[in-house]
């Protein structure tokens, strides 16, 4: 097969779901590309979706995340029933592999979200034996600075940061690595001012991350009802990840499901008067999520022009980001007495307007910048 065949690779935990953020970037940055391929361990559906994006896992054990738990992966390992064995595919897989994507591919694009997944991004990347850029989303565990995520920033021909303090740390390492970001397109929606009735508040995404502000958010909701001021919260997305979160909140949500497309999604942000980002709330100083992450759920908030109220934590990546694009303080509050204070103020249609105003200009000021997509096609082309 001639190189002009070859096509990039995408490996990361994910499949190309809409269900998880990570699946719904990913399919953005395949955008560009006229063919991929794409390999992962975990899916969000016992079928594949597209030929071209292979499980390297055993399906059960893909697609269920109580079977994701350290003792239980060992034990599926041991057994035989997984296809790997620590960060080694098993040695018949491999084989395989090597044999039919090694002459397929031009270059990797590889997006570990912490040490475990750095094991197995180096794994595939050695067997298909092809050129990488390297984009770090989060590091949920281990450390850029070691292991295999150290071995991924040492080898890759590019690395990318999602988030400016995972950037700043990887720097310190090599010296030209650089920002490239989520993105999305523009809504058709748009949110409008509360005219009476009561506050409503959504939330999306991954909310059983941040415990701790869903009942910020609980109690805040308490306050205001003592003073007969009634608030709705809704939660847009699959009722389970509600179920395991661990908040009093649960009992007041009304939950929608999950939502497949964009503009059904959009509808119904936009239906609401409040985005309520729950996090990352904890010290970056000992919680990674706080440290690296930030949720691209924001974007969907900004996109139909809803003010968003959160509890991150000032010093946590998502804190910088949204201090960067204007969106401070209403995202940034301590607890639940700020919370209530942003939520009473959001129901006058004056204030309303000048958040909703600020959450628009972040992000137009996000859609100026080039796409991720296009800038991450180059880097591939380039390195093929």
């Amino acid at each position: 097969m001639g190189s002009h065949n070859r096509v990039p690779l995408f490996i990361n935990r994910y499949s190309l779901s809409q269900r998880t953020a990570i699946g719904v970037q990913t399919l953005r940055l395949l955008g560009p590309h006229p063919d991929w391929l794409h390999f992962h361990w975990w899916t969000s559906s016992l079928t594949q979706p597209d030929p071209r994006s292979v499980l390297f896992e055993n399906s059960v054990l893909g697609r269920f995340s109580f079977l994701h738990g350290p003792k239980l992966v060992r034990f599926c390992e041991l057994v035989g029933i997984s296809s790997w064995t620590g960060s080694d595919l098993r040695p018949s897989l491999a084989k395989r592999l090597t044999a039919r994507y090694s002459e397929r591919v031009s270059s990797a694009y590889v997006a570990p979200l912490g040490e475990s997944d750095a094991t197995r991004c180096l794994e595939l990347t050695n067997l298909v034996g092809v050129p990488f850029v390297l984009h770090l989303w989060d590091v949920l565990d281990g450390d850029v600075a070691s292991g295999a995520l150290r071995e991924l920033v040492d080898r890759a021909e590019r690395v990318f940061c999602v988030s400016q303090p995972l950037l700043d740390d990887v720097l310190r390492i090599r010296g030209n690595a650089e920002l490239l970001s989520f993105s999305r397109d523009a809504s058709q929606a748009t949110a409008q001012p509360r005219e009476q009735g009561p506050i409503k508040v959504v939330m999306h995404g991954n909310v059983f991350s941040y415990a701790e502000g869903l009942d910020d958010l609980d109690q805040a909701i308490t306050m205001l009802e003592r003073k007969g001021v009634q608030v709705e919260v809704s939660f847009l997305g699959s009722p389970r990840i509600l179920r395991v979160a661990k908040t009093t909140l649960k009992k007041r949500v009304n939950v929608r499901g999950f939502l497949p497309t964009q503009r059904e999604l959009d509808d119904e942000l936009s239906s609401a008067h409040v985005g309520f980002l729950p996090g990352p709330k904890l010290d970056p100083g000992f919680d990674l999520r706080s440290r690296y992450s930030i949720p691209s759920r924001i974007l969907d908030y900004m996109a139909v022009n809803l003010p968003i109220v959160g509890v991150v934590h000032e010093a946590s990546a998502t804190g910088g980001f949204v201090r960067k694009l204007g969106l401070h303080p209403a995202a940034t509050c301590s607890g639940p007495e700020q919370v209530a204070d942003w939520l009473l103020r959001l129901s006058c249609p004056d204030l309303w307007a000048e958040q909703s105003d600020k959450s628009r200009q972040a992000f137009d000021l996000l859609q100026r910048q080039e796409s991720p997509a296009q800038k991450l096609k180059r880097t591939l082309d380039k390195i093929a």
